[in-house]
Order: C-alpha cells, then structure tokens, then sequence
C-alpha cells in the first residue's frame, strides 16, 4: 500500500495532515511500538497523542500512563502539543475530556474501574477513561493498575525505571480481553546518544515484516470496504458491507495482538511542515555527527571535534520542579505562565550570581546558585535584537519577582566595558542601572580579560570530566536551560595554529537561531569561570588551585 500522502481523514471526516511514518504508525498500530524518530518529526502530535486518544476511546474507564522525564516537560511542552492535536482531532477540552481536575459529578461522567487518587494529575475522558500524568521527577504514584503505558523520550529512562513503571500494566483482562491495545506499550524517542542509552535499542528487536504486510493489505481491505458502506445504496448492501468491516477489524486486531513494530523516521520525513530551510538551518548549526543523529536518524554514538567534549546532557543536567505549587495551580494547559515559584532547586533568601553575554543580535544572562557541593546554574535568559539589555533585566526581574534576597554578584570580562553599539553606553551600566531601577543590587565581579580559548577549553574539558573533584560539580536545570544546554552540546571546536578555539562562525550566520548558537555557552564560560576564580582561587594559567601553587 502506497504511504505517501501527507493527508487522511478521520472517522468523523475531520480533515488531518500528517507525515509518512505517522501514516504507518496509525495503519499497523502493534501493541508494542518503539518509535526511533528525529527531532521535528511529530512525535508527540502524531503517536502520542494518538495512541492516548485511541486508548481512551476504545477501553473506557481504562487507565493510561503517560511517561516522561520531567513533570514540568510534560506541562509546558507535551500537553500543550497534544491538546492542538486532539483539537484537530475534533476532541475538545470541557466538551470530551478534562486536565487536572475531576469532572463535576452533574455531567455524569463515569470513572475509571481502577480509581484515581488525584486528578490533579491526571485526564478525564467523557467516558470514563483516563490518562495518569507520571515522570521521572514526581514521585506521585495514583496506586492503581494501568491498561497501557506511552514513554516519551524514553532513552532518559533507566532500563529499570521502565521495567518497574511497567509492573503497573496489570488488571482489568476480564473488561478488555482481546484487545490489542490493553497493555500496550508505546516507547518514543530520538536514537540514543550514548552507550547507557542502547538498551531501549537493543530491546526493540527487529520486525517481522511478514506481518507488517499482512497488516497493510488488510487495512487496505478495510479502507475500501469502509467507503463503500458509507456509499451502501441498499440497507442490505450497508449490512453486508459492515458485516464484512467488522471482521476485517476483527482480523486486524488479532495481527496486531503481541506484535512488536520498530519505526524509525528522519527529519526529512516531515519536511513539509517544517519546511526545508528549517532543515537546511539544522544543518549549518548542528554537528556533523549530532545533525546525522538528531536530524537523519542515524545510529552514531561518537562525537564531532567539540569544545565541551566531555560535557554529558544526561550527567550534567538535573530538573527541579516545585511538585506541591505546580499541583495546586489552576493551569491553562494550551500555554502555561511560568515564574520562579515553578522551580524545586530556587533558593529566595540567596544571592544570585549572574553570567552574561552581550551583543547587538542577541543579549543572554545564565544564572546560578551553589548548593552544598554544587554549583547550579537554575536559569537561563536572551532577548533577540531589537531588545536590549535592559528587556533582558526585565526579563530576570519579572520572573523572579517574588525572590526576598535581591543581591546579585554579576561576572564580567573586559567586553562589558565596551558601547552596547546601539545606545553610548557599556553594557555593565546598562545592566547595573536596570537592576538597581528594578530594586535590585548588583555586586560587579571583574574578571578582566576573558581568558582564551585554549584555557577554557582544557578547564572544561577537566571541570566536566570529573578531573577536579575540589571543585564543585557544576550542573545545569534541564526545564530552565534548554538553549544553553544546546549551545553546550554544539559548540564546535576548530584547531588554529596549534591552539584550540571555539568555532563561533554561526554567529555571524544571519539564518542560524542566535539562541542556539555559542552566545549562551560563552555566557557560562564567564560564569562558571568568574566564580571559580573569584571564590576557589583557580589560577589562570593551568588552573591549579591557589593551596596547590
């Protein structure tokens, strides 16, 4: 059966887009479904939200578990991709389901058979199924059996975290015997990036194309035998035709019962709504390696010549999410507003310490604070051209305007005494002037001169691969960095004369997103740098610690 086209109709005739590796998702629907998909390619929008629907409507009262690595991930970046989905889908909220709260007992919606603890988090369906909201952060159990269980973003998981989820896929046989899709399980992911990843690949398995095939001949059968009911000019030819419908989905069923179905998809695959100059822009800022990874979803686990070769987004990365505030808000799930309350690891009765970056495109402001033996860097702040520093401080000040200890220590190297080139003003001032306008109090921490790039490249190097255990392990708020943490793991390095640099081409590349390029990792390289100097007496030269000189 040909897959190509990017169209499909719905049940209720509503019109949908979607992609060939949705095509094929929908068409064999396995029971056990490992998606390896690229980044852009409709992941979430497409299977996820999907397989969350069908499940729903085809066990009522059943019970879902939606997997993620971050329960504020899933809040501010799944659900609201899911909800535009279903909304295309014809499913409204308040109308077919409802988020973070129990329908009023008036509508007469039914429950699920194994009884939800706390729909705060949780989905409701109008007829009764559910969907338990579970992550890797939030430790809230509902205490119940699942139906069926969807991972997103499954390689951040532990083999063993996914074995002991899985354990709760238990019970309610006698209710939904038969169907394919009790106890199924859908696994989403990009391919693994290091070697702990592996095991979700290795567990996947190969297909058996046999039945694929027979999957799509019969649902070819399907097709045809569905229009030409809807088209029956006798009630005798509708019955015949629904007869013959209802055991071809019978027979679909059963093919699809135990199966496992491996689907891999690449960027490209979904060029029609990213548009080519999207990934054509991939291409110029990502890696040689990362683009073949990410972008056309090969199985490579080296690295390119990078800056941070040893900086690892799995080890160096942590999220903390205030669970008690989250759940006691009334969220508006298409788009919900974030501030600091938001954040687990916020400390408001300590100073912040702030490193910046400044430019004409871009201004970026990373902002940590030390816990006991760490040093963290919680947020992450830019504004883009037209804005300047001062939206940037704006920006800062807004989202922690409930903090009590307004004190910040603010890294600088020599570039913040320069004009801002748009106002006859440096930087620094500009920023100490906003802060103090703002309520706040700005300690400057000089560095002078940024060092170069060959000491910060073999700083880091040992600061990230665990060579410095005297000093603090730095590590970075995944919910919060995302930019700085892509601009970490991009940033490229280049050999020039004997001398390693960072490769900052794409910042002069007006196509690239200056929000992903190495603006945000320069920023932490004053930072990181400023207050290992500053507060642990690292030298410039060798950085070896001032007791060892």
């Amino acid at each position: 059966m040909k897959l190509s086209s990017p169209k499909i109709n719905t049940f209720d005739n509503v019109e949908l887009y979607a992609n060939d590796p949705q095509i094929e998702f929908g068409i064999i629907d396995a029971q056990f479904t490992y998606c390896f998909w690229a980044r852009g390619t409709g992941k979430t929008d497409g299977p996820a939200s999907y397989r969350l629907a069908y499940n729903a409507f085809r066990m009522p009262r059943s019970v879902t578990g939606f997997n993620g690595k971050s329960y504020e991930d899933m809040l501010r970046n799944n659900f609201p991709k899911i909800i535009r989905a279903w909304e295309r889908m014809g499913y409204r909220e308040n109308e077919h389901y409802v988020i973070g709260k129990k329908a009023p007992d008036s509508w007469g919606w039914k429950t699920p058979y194994c009884p939800i603890k706390s729909y705060r988090n949780a989905v409701q369906w109008i007829n009764g199924a559910a969907i338990s909201l579970i992550s890797l952060d939030h430790a809230f159990n509902q205490g119940g059996d699942l139906d069926a269980v969807l991972y997103d973003e499954v390689r951040f998981f532990k083999e063993t975290q996914v074995d002991e989820l899985n354990k709760s896929v238990r019970g309610n046989n006698d209710k939904f015997h038969g169907l394919h899709c009790k106890g199924s399980h859908l696994y989403t992911t990009d391919k693994p990036k290091y070697p702990t990843e592996r095991w979700i690949y290795d567990r996947a398995g190969v297909n058996d194309e046999v039945r694929l095939e027979m999957i799509r001949k019969t649902y070819e059968q399907w097709v045809l035998l569905y229009f030409e009911m809807q088209h029956a000019k006798t009630e005798a030819e509708f019955k015949e035709k629904e007869y013959l419908l209802n055991w071809y989905t019978s027979s679909l069923n059963d093919l699809r019962t135990g199966l496992v179905h491996v689907l891999e998809a690449d960027t490209i695959q979904n060029v029609h709504a990213l548009g080519a100059d999207t990934i054509l822009n991939m291409l110029k800022t990502t890696g040689k390696n990362e683009f073949k990874r990410g972008v056309l979803n090969f199985d490579i686990m080296g690295d390119d010549f990078k800056f941070y070769p040893r900086f690892n987004d799995k080890t160096h990365t942590y999220t903390a999410t205030n669970i008690s505030y989250v759940d006691g808000l009334d969220l508006d799930y298409k788009n919900p507003e974030k501030d600091c309350r938001w954040d687990g690891d916020w400390q408001p009765n300590s100073p912040f310490y702030l490193g910046p970056d400044w430019g004409k495109r871009i201004n970026c402001l990373e902002v940590a604070q030390p816990f006991n033996d760490k040093f963290r860097i919680i947020n992450s702040f830019d504004v883009l051209y037209p804005k300047k520093v001062k939206h940037l401080v704006d920006d800062f000040c807004d989202y922690y305007r409930f903090h009590n200890h307004k004190v910040v220590y603010l890294y600088y190297d020599h570039t913040a005494i320069a004009e801002t080139g748009i106002d006859r003003v440096n930087y620094l001032t500009e920023l100490t002037a906003r802060m103090d306008f703002r309520g706040w109090k700005v300690i400057p921490m000089n560095i002078g001169q940024a060092p170069s790039h060959g000491e910060k490249h073999r700083f880091f190097e040992d600061l990230f691969g665990g060579d410095r255990p005297e000093l603090p392990f730095v590590e970075i708020n995944s919910n919060n960095c995302s930019n700085l943490i892509t601009s970490i793991t991009t940033a490229a390095a280049k050999e020039d004369k004997g001398v390693i640099k960072k490769d900052k081409s794409m910042e002069n590349n007006e196509l690239a997103d200056q929000t992903k390029t190495t603006h945000h990792s320069d920023a932490m390289d004053t930072l990181v740098y400023g207050h290992l100097v500053k507060f642990f007496g690292v030298r410039r030269t060798g950085f070896m610690p001032a007791a060892t000189r």
